[in-house]
């Protein structure tokens, strides 16, 4: 083509939208993971099956097909006591968004839980904060609470920040500590 010009391309408003949502889930992902003092990374946590008969690594994209379960959990790692916040951005499709999904943070039997709202597509910023003990073994858990036929739910990790204020001989992370 002379001059240089290229030629323009009609897309799809929808297509654009997708990418666009896909871009901001990966960029907001990044930045929890870096603000973090603790990030733990889908790689940690553990998804059942479609049937819920067995589990496996939790994958970056999950299948949301299948019967009510979690659709990730854990890690059950001990966190110094004191109150804690996870972070996490979801991008849920539009099929996956049709039935009722949980988030929770805790240790048994201690959770906070937030319902994600019932329909809406998209990225979805959650926050959920919690106590934890000397003893208490944290997790976050994801779940689809009724089965589901189609969809899909894009989980990069959590990002935890303590709530409580350092002392002065508690030293500062310079970066967050990955799990």
């Amino acid at each position: 083509m002379p001059f240089g010009f290229r030629r323009l391309v009609a897309r799809d408003p929808e297509t654009v939208l997708q990418e666009d949502e896909a871009r901001l889930f990966v960029l907001d992902n990044e930045r929890l993971r870096r603000e973090a003092q603790i990030w733990w990374s889908h790689e940690i946590f553990l998804t059942y099956n479609q049937a819920g008969t067995g589990h496996g690594v939790c994958p970056a994209v999950i299948d949301a097909t299948g019967r009510a379960r979690y659709l990730a959990f854990g890690p059950f790692h001990q966190l110094p006591p004191g109150r804690w916040r996870a972070s996490l951005v979801l991008r849920v499709s539009a099929t996956a968004a049709k039935r009722p999904l949980a988030v929770d943070f805790g240790a048994a039997p201690n959770f906070a839980a937030y319902n994600l709202p019932y329909g809406v597509a998209g990225l979805h910023k959650i926050e959920l904060e919690n106590t934890f003990g000397p003893d208490d073994l944290a997790q976050f858990r994801l779940r689809v609470k009724r089965p589901a036929f189609l969809g899909e739910i894009g989980f990069l990790g959590v990002a935890l920040q303590s709530r409580d204020a350092p002392s002065d001989d508690t030293p500062s992370p310079e970066s967050p500590t990955t799990c």
